[in-house]
């Protein structure tokens, strides 16, 4: 019976067994050629050992008594062997071949036992290290790596006759480089191996230059996986009705994530978001806006504090079913005047396409426009600020324009609106109004012609 053993000094943690044969009977790794050294042990208890040319440890033994008494015959010798390898033997760490040739490495190999024509094609690995792959180039797929002198049967070539299919690396035939191996024997004899074609090469996709927002467009409602569409998107502010935001995406189910950092002024700001379907909206990873649900939305969040610097905004929307629309903006809330939304039409459709501070409502822009993103004609305004009032009774007008109107804490003072009566000064009470500071909302549109408005107020006297 085999039995482990400890080795000494050269050999660390080697287990090792007596038997004259090995059982022949377990499904093993074919070997072809194998190039090595065969040692003994000088006490008898011990028996045969192969070092690979690699350095590869590995115990030895016959498939049959005679080949066993032949191993034995070569203790020392560079040789040569052919049989099976096995990781599962009793000695050896698991290592061993079971040899059924075995030859000096400088002879020609025998056909028996084996039976082997005297000119088999055969390749000789004449590097170090090869990498073996499942077709003859470098863009097929290396499953394994061959080592110098080991000696692989030769099975195949490609047509052009720079690689070669070998059996049998990793139990199946592969190819190795001509040029990594030296071929000998019956080459003409080599049948020509198609092989499957190689995939044709996914092109990269073109760098995208992101200026504005990242927008990362989804073909699915979790924003999920790689993105189908990266681009850059100016601005947050999109109607796509029923159709989809580009060919290569899903009318329905499909989701958009953009990101931004740009510079903030210090101060507290208000976010808003209108969308068709779910939409949610961050400032530096913290949540602002959260409507993650089907249907329509229109939603606002504050956020108090942000520092003077770089933020970075990251939006996240998703469309289910219907219409698609996302809109995303902010405008600071800690102003010293009014805060000011532009919309380039008289309904005050959000998102507005400027939002700034003004100082006061006392403009008179002529037949021209606020700013160069707007139109002359048919654009309308909401301003909104906070104010301190003494008690009292209180008269508030807006003049200009063809329609207005104005609320104190959500308190309608007067409105009219979109009756286009021809009327272009709008006035109203209030009465009562305690100390303290109010909130007023002044919206106002312009159909065309000359563009001027003016809001103010008074207490009256001796009310209150």
């Amino acid at each position: 019976m085999r039995r482990f053993i400890l080795m000494l000094a050269l050999l660390p943690a080697l287990a090792v067994t007596s038997s004259v044969h090995a059982d022949p009977a377990h499904d093993d790794t074919p070997i072809y050629g194998w190039v090595g050294t065969v040692y003994a042990y000088a006490r008898p208890a011990y028996d045969d050992y192969f070092v690979r040319n690699d350095g590869e440890l590995f115990g030895i033994a016959g498939q049959t008594a005679a080949i066993e008494a032949q191993i034995g015959s070569m203790t020392g010798q560079l040789v040569k062997v052919w049989g099976s390898y096995r990781d599962t033997a009793p000695d050896f760490n698991g290592h061993q071949i079971v040899v059924s040739e075995i030859i000096p490495a400088t002879s020609t190999p025998t056909p028996t036992p084996t039976p082997r024509a005297q000119d088999a094609p055969e390749a000789l690995i004449t590097v170090s290290v090869a990498n073996v792959r499942t077709g003859p180039g470098t863009g097929y797929a290396r499953i394994s790596q061959v080592h110098g002198e080991e000696i692989y049967d030769i099975v195949g070539r490609d047509i052009s006759g720079t690689w070669w299919q070998i059996c049998c690396p990793e139990r199946q035939t592969l190819w190795v480089y001509a040029g990594l191996a030296e071929a000998s024997g019956s080459l003409a004899n080599v049948p020509v191996v198609s092989s499957q074609p190689l995939p044709t090469p996914v092109p990269l996709p073109t760098p995208v230059n992101i200026t504005e927002w990242r927008g990362e467009y989804y073909a699915n409602l979790e924003l999920t996986g790689n993105p189908v569409l990266v681009r850059n998107d100016e601005k947050i502010d999109f109607d796509w009705h029923n159709r989809a935001p580009a060919p290569a995406l899903p009318a329905d189910d499909f989701g958009v994530r953009w990101t931004r950092s740009l510079p903030f002024a210090q101060g507290d700001y208000r976010f808003f978001a209108k969308a068709d379907d779910g939409i949610r909206v961050w400032l530096d990873d913290w949540s602002v806006i959260d409507q993650w649900r089907t249907g329509p939305v229109s939603a606002s969040g504050d956020f108090a504090a942000v520092g003077a610097g770089i933020h970075r905004v990251r939006v996240e929307y998703f469309e289910h079913l219907g219409d698609a629309s996302a809109a995303v903006w902010w405008a600071p809330t800690s102003t010293t005047g009014w805060l000011a939304e532009y919309y380039d039409d008289i309904y005050l459709a959000l998102p507005p396409r400027v939002v700034r501070n003004d100082t006061s409502i006392d403009f008179n822009w002529g037949l021209g426009s606020p700013d160069p993103s707007l139109p002359a004609d048919n654009f309308s305004v909401r301003w909104t600020r906070t104010y301190a009032f003494q008690p009292g009774d209180y008269y508030f007008s807006v003049e200009g324009g063809d329609g207005a109107r104005l609320w104190l804490d959500d308190w309608l003072i007067f409105s009219d609106w979109l009756q286009d009566t021809g009327n272009h000064s709008f006035e109203g009470e209030f009465q009562a109004l305690g100390a303290g500071s109010h909130v007023v909302r002044v919206e106002w549109y312009s159909r065309g012609g000359l563009a001027q408005v003016k809001a103010w107020w008074k207490r009256i006297p001796g009310h209150g």
